[in-house]
């Protein structure tokens, strides 16, 4: 507990691991354990005294037991104790002796299990392997595994399934996309492979805007290459121009991205507007005047500024955007899992897909990589694309 409250973060990580009914046989760090997990993922990731008295406050009943068990004091003697270097140990303990109290519950001679040599040093796999012969199902609920299934049974109701669920994801902006792939199907792993300068980055936003600004979405976006002023001006072009877009918003425009970036436009008449200047060069109407100016006379300012609101209004904290400064596989798996687990993300976007600085250019690194984030999609029912 201590050091979950002083590396919140850790929590990302290792909650799929952790059974609070399993491993925390003390009612105070179970319920430690449990307003700290509620806190992380719905209330604040900022785990201090004002914010853990706050969220305790809210429910009577919690407020009363959290200072029956000593409150943040008790707490802050924890983080204290705590290094949080060494999480993976206390884990290991804390999973030891949960196996060694499961085992007891059912009857197993687990006192036994405790005079054994060397009983520090084992891990849980150690504990479970001494009497695996009668402990595989406890292992199962314990650990986390699933039991191998029989693939051919219930082949009817699969059948069946489909009429009344049929087996298809979200739709795609591109029709022949949805005819090959049934649209956006959960625990899908879509890349898409471009030379430089091709298009990757906008057809991945085209996607990122279809799915939450017309299918009401949430999405979160990895970037290693573009910029976020970079994505916001792709954004606002692709929602301008394209007719998926254009159908919601209703305004009738097309805007190239450069024309936007630069800030030109043309009044009613046809003409480029610019900023008044003096016989020196410089400005002679501030900012304000200027964009006054443009309110008046341009059209086709006023539609963008109309799209632009619209997009801001749509948005509702849908689109999750994440600059990676490092974007080995770890880091790649804590940010999915992370926005996945706060956020609840289910559509993220990955440009460009690439690993480690130090194995760019390595295919057999990068086969490692999708494949480390197909299995993080798959235990999340998450979908990505690159």
């Amino acid at each position: 507990m201590g050091s979950l409250y002083k590396q919140p973060d850790l929590y990302i990580e290792n909650s799929r691991y952790i059974v609070s009914k399993y491993d925390f046989a003390d009612d105070a760090t179970r319920f430690f354990y449990d307003n700290f997990a509620t806190m992380y993922e719905t209330f604040i990731q900022t785990i201090n005294e004002t914010n853990v008295n706050a969220w305790m406050t809210q429910v009577e009943e919690r407020l009363k037991t959290y200072k029956l068990y000593g409150g943040y004091p008790l707490l802050k003697t924890w983080m204290d104790l705590a290094e949080s270097d060494n999480f993976r140990s206390y884990f290991s303990t804390v999973k030891k002796f949960s196996l060694i109290r499961e085992y007891q519950r059912q009857g197993f001679p687990s006192e036994r299990i405790m005079e054994f040599k060397n009983f520090e040093k084992l891990s849980a796999k150690d504990v479970y392997k001494l009497i695996r012969s009668k402990a595989d199902k406890i292992f199962t609920v314990i650990d986390g595994d699933e039991e191998s299934r029989i693939i051919n049974e219930g082949m009817i109701d699969v059948v069946n399934s489909c009429l009344v669920t049929p087996d298809v994801g979200l739709p795609y902006p591109f029709e022949i996309m949805n005819e090959l792939f049934k649209g956006m199907m959960e625990q899908t792993f879509f890349c898409t492979g471009m030379a430089s300068n091709e298009g990757k980055s906008r057809f991945m936003i085209m996607l990122v805007a279809y799915v939450s600004l017309v299918l009401k979405q949430k999405s979160f976006v990895m970037l290693n290459e573009m910029t976020e002023r970079q994505i916001r001006h792709c954004l606002i072009t692709t929602v301008l121009n394209n007719k998926e877009f254009k159908s919601v918003h209703g305004v009738d425009i097309t805007k190239n991205e450069k024309e936007l970036t630069l800030g030109l436009y043309k009044d009613n008449n046809g003409n480029l507007i610019t900023r008044k200047t003096n016989e020196d060069g410089k400005f002679a109407e501030s900012e304000e005047e200027y964009v006054s100016r443009l309110a008046k006379t341009s059209d086709e300012y006023n539609k963008v500024l109309t799209v632009a609101a619209w997009v801001e209004a749509e948005m509702e904290g849908r689109i999750y955007l994440k600059e990676l400064m490092r974007y080995d596989d770890a880091t790649i798996e804590f940010e999915i899992r992370k926005h996945a687990l706060i956020h609840n993300i289910k559509y993220v976007f990955y440009d460009t897909l690439k690993n480690d600085d130090s194995t760019i250019g390595d295919w057999a690194s990068l086969k490692l990589t999708t494949t480390r984030i197909k299995q993080t999609i798959n235990e999340l029912n998450t979908r990505i694309k690159s």
